[in-house]
């Protein structure tokens, strides 16, 4: 006892360095909680306590549409909120929600690989609810590939031909009324392809539609053109194309590319 309770200091002090030098925000750092950023350039964050229950932080400073959340959460369409929000200096809010393990089926959508066809129609769908939230005005402005959390069928349960995708919408920060949400300034046009310069621009459900079917729809094409990374013979017709490619624009083979 007398031995652990020396080397309490050292690894509660070892935990707090290894969440400053992560980048974690100070209102989430907590000694005994393990502490992971979930997506780059985001504050998003998964939190495992040392008991209980997991769940996921995100750290806002802008008006969050808590209404819009709650109602899509109740439609089983967005996380559930795990406590009250959490309100700091700043403006800054702190949104905790519960965590949902990828072993329960939840993918993003890039990794789905069930029926596309019947994922379309599903999502459509929800997209619907969504706009019927906030008395019908309800827009989300952020339909990206990592903002759809999609399960194709519940783990351990029999393939029925009627099973259908289920869909989660996540990131609701630019979300809200529609004529009352607007893009952010310098916002990246590669975040919103399907509006020509939309910093500024008021978001809107026409704006939401097509977003989510470029999504759907590039998500799909891309997972068709990944060649099999376990074919010996797609890695030589990869390595022979670039070989091409390189003589084509260059001039020249590409330095190091081997031919097998």
């Amino acid at each position: 006892m007398e031995l652990a309770a020396a080397h309490q200091p050292l690894q509660v002090r070892a935990a707090r360095n290894k969440q400053l030098t992560d980048g974690i925000p100070h209102m989430l750092r907590n000694n005994s909680h393990d502490i992971k950023q979930l997506a780059k350039r985001k504050h998003v964050y998964h939190v495992i306590p040392e008991s209980g229950k997991s769940w996921v932080a995100k750290v806002v400073a802008t008006p969050y549409p808590w209404q819009l959340h709650e109602e899509l959460s109740a439609l089983g369409l967005a996380l559930k909120l795990v406590t009250p929000v959490e309100g700091y200096p700043g403006r800054v809010q702190v949104i905790k929600m519960e965590y949902l393990d990828p072993a329960d089926g939840w993918v993003r959508l890039q990794r789905f690989t069930g029926d596309w066809d019947a994922l379309h129609e599903v999502a459509m769908e929800a997209l619907k609810s969504l706009q019927s939230c906030l008395d019908g005005k309800a827009v989300h402005g952020d339909l990206n590939p990592s903002n759809l959390l999609v399960r194709e069928r519940k783990p351990d349960c029999e393939v029925r031909p009627s099973e259908r995708p289920q869909v989660m919408f996540l990131d609701l920060a630019w979300g809200g009324q529609q004529g009352q949400v607007a893009y952010p300034p310098f916002v990246n046009g590669k975040a919103v392809r399907t509006v020509k310069k939309p910093d500024g621009q008021l978001i809107s459900r026409k704006h939401d539609t097509q977003q989510l079917k470029e999504t759907l729809g590039r998500c799909r094409r891309q997972q068709y053109r990944q060649p099999d990374t376990n074919s010996q013979h797609c890695a030589s017709v990869h390595a022979c194309k670039h070989y091409v490619r390189s003589i084509v624009f260059s001039g020249k083979p590409a330095l190091f590319t081997r031919i097998t």
